[in-house]
């Protein structure tokens, strides 16, 4: 902790006084030794006349001001042995050194430890922030107004990549990782104050989960794909509820058979939960020939990034014209096993969620249905 001590004067009271106290001035606020508290200043028991006139009096202020540059001299010299210190100020001196960090760099430390899709996720975050604030800055430059004025950026956000405001939604999904670095600066030690507490999370805005019907499922399965490793990856997805992050990793080994028939067992990418899920005899053909347990089920998925437009243009061909993407069979998944009468906890278990009331989700979704349903009646 580097302290600043500078020699301070106070004109005494009096009508008539001509002389000024002089005292040390501490910058930061210190605990001298014998004192419990911090202080910012200490007298020193000296004074100098303000308008000397008589040759005595000149000398005295050239005596008093030697003697206060000594004494400012031996507390500089004090302050600089780190015995001095208590275990507070240590600390504190510590959390100040830390605290002139570089913000940036950490996130992107941060973000080296991530991978797949959260890592693009903590990119595109950073991408963001640095276009809100160009410049470097230290974890001391970190303060409430700061994150909610990213916030509120967020929310105004425009993507590079359509060239129109982004959805609240997907700025919620690029403010978790600038706040999930926050929390881990606090848990480090960088910061002191828990930021993330002060400014409140952009709220999610429930929107319309697009799945397919039976009839729309069995339209694509009769229909051809430029691609046959994506549609037979999305088919089993169909049937499985995988994430696009679990199916490109999926391997032979986690495709496992015993006396009830054929299982997906895995520990998904997103939660790291154990899913156990059923596989129907009609899905095995669409996992193609078994391979070595190590090897993929779907070798090239991962390097094909531009597999929501193949859906897109797969499900026109099939005649269906609302917007699907990998996600969506995902639900589709789930409106099945619910419309089928499975229980909610088990589909919430066969979709690895980590609570009940991400599963509620569908329920809704399933009222709306038959809601649509009544409607038709004729009568």
């Amino acid at each position: 902790m580097k302290v600043s001590v500078n020699i301070r004067s106070r004109v005494n009271k009096g009508k008539n006084s001509n002389t000024e106290s002089l005292y040390l001035d501490f910058y930061p606020a210190v605990i001298l030794p014998g004192r419990e508290k911090p202080s910012r200043r200490v007298g020193l028991d000296l004074y100098r006349y303000i308008k000397p006139k008589k040759s005595e009096e000149k000398e005295h202020n050239r005596q008093a001001t030697q003697e206060a540059e000594l004494k400012r001299a031996r507390y500089m010299s004090l302050f600089e042995e780190k015995s001095y210190f208590t275990n507070f100020e240590r600390e504190l001196y510590a959390q100040t050194q830390l605290s002139q960090n570089s913000f940036k760099s950490f996130f992107l430390d941060e973000l080296k430890k991530r991978s797949g899709n959260t890592q693009e996720q903590w990119v595109t975050t950073f991408n963001y922030f640095n276009s809100f604030y160009p410049l470097d800055l230290t974890f001391a430059d970190l303060n409430t107004r700061l994150v909610e004025e990213f916030k509120v950026y967020l929310l105004n956000a425009v993507s590079p990549r359509t060239n129109k405001k982004i959805h609240q939604n997907t700025a919620l999904t690029y403010f978790k990782p600038f706040r999930a670095a926050l929390n881990a600066a606090l848990r480090y030690g960088f910061m002191t104050k828990d930021l993330c507490k002060q400014v409140s999370d952009i709220p999610t805005l429930e929107t319309k989960r697009e799945f397919l019907s039976i009839d729309e499922i069995k339209k694509i399965m009769s229909t051809e794909c430029e691609d046959d490793e994506i549609k037979r990856a999305s088919i089993i997805a169909i049937y499985s509820g995988l994430r696009h992050s679990d199916m490109i990793r999926l391997s032979w080994k986690e495709i496992v058979e015993d006396s009830d028939g054929h299982y997906i067992e895995l520990r998904q990418k997103k939660t790291l939960n154990l899913v156990r899920i059923p596989l129907k005899d009609t899905a095995l053909v669409y996992l193609g020939k078994r391979g070595e347990d190590e090897s993929l089920v779907f070798p090239t998925l991962h390097e094909k990034k531009d597999y929501n437009k193949v859906i897109e243009h797969w499900l026109r061909k099939a005649g269906i014209k609302k917007y699907i993407t990998f996600h969506c069979f995902r639900h589709s998944f789930a409106m099945m096993l619910l419309k089928s009468g499975v229980g909610i906890y088990e589909v919430s278990r066969m979709l690895g969620h980590t609570s009940l009331s991400m599963t509620q989700v569908y329920l809704r979704m399933l009222d709306e249905d038959k809601r649509k349903a009544i409607n038709m009646i004729p009568i």
